[in-house]
């Protein structure tokens, strides 16, 4: 990545943001928080790194979180999903595993 000027491919690289969609609050992380700004407030967490893997000590209480939601390609079907639809499939996803 050191070698690739990624100004020209993005606006921003960033480690995490905070953005809106305009009804909710979001925050953008590569990975998962288990708290963040905004949380008690129904702010939803964003993230990735884990792709489907459901071994992970710490899966239990992302399950049990419907505002984390997993943005892997493995949950969303290897495509750019809308936001509802990333919480449809979270929410497959999710309840399939228990």
């Amino acid at each position: 990545m050191k070698k690739v000027d990624l100004a020209m491919f993005f606006e921003t690289v960033s480690l995490m943001a905070e953005i809106s969609n305009g009804a909710k609050k979001l925050v953008l992380c590569h990975y998962p928080m288990m708290t963040w700004e905004g949380v008690a407030k129904g702010a939803y967490m964003i993230h990735a790194h884990i792709h489907n893997n459901t071994n992970a000590d710490y899966f239990a209480l992302i399950k049990n979180m419907s505002n984390i939601l997993n943005a892997g390609v493995e949950i969303n079907g290897y495509q750019p999903v809308l936001f509802d639809e990333l919480v449809e499939n979270n929410n497959q996803f999710k309840s399939a595993t228990l």
